[in-house]
């Protein structure tokens, strides 16, 4: 590993645990803060596809449906997300999320906004816009 290589780990890592301490102490507040982080990005991406189908759902998180089945299960022993018949077909089940799921997708929302707020406050406009290009880039989201 080269010095360059090592100062874009230890960079990485910090942001890395910054972010997740920030979103472990937002969903504390809820008294949720065992949930781990891709439970609670699961969350999110229900919030914003609702309704959905358990197809759908796991085409977005591009898992297996057994995988998807199992994180469902535990959404709904958590009391975080509800499925409901389809009005359009009733051999169709619609996922959604529930009060208390939907506060938890806030809460995870709102830290990493406070995450971003205080990357954004540590640069400069033209230096925060490089580092989205770069994080845009480095994720392929853009050539």
């Amino acid at each position: 590993m080269d010095v360059l290589e090592q100062r874009f780990l230890i960079g990485m890592e910090r942001i890395g645990h910054e972010i997740t301490s920030d979103k472990v102490k937002a969903l504390q507040e809820l008294d949720c803060g065992d949930l781990p982080v891709k439970y609670l990005m699961y969350l999110k991406v229900i919030q914003d596809m609702q309704p959905l189908t358990a197809g759908q759902l796991a085409e977005a998180l591009q898992l297996t449906k057994p995988a998807v089945t199992a994180i469902m299960r535990r959404m709904e022993k958590d009391g975080c997300m509800e499925r409901r018949t389809s009005p359009d077909d009733g051999r169709v089940m619609l996922l959604s999320l529930t009060p208390k799921g939907t506060s938890v997708a806030d809460a995870y929302t709102q830290a990493s906004l406070t995450f971003a707020r205080k990357i954004r406050q540590r640069l400069s406009e033209a230096e925060f816009l490089m580092f989205i290009e770069l994080l845009e880039r480095g994720a392929g989201i853009r050539p």
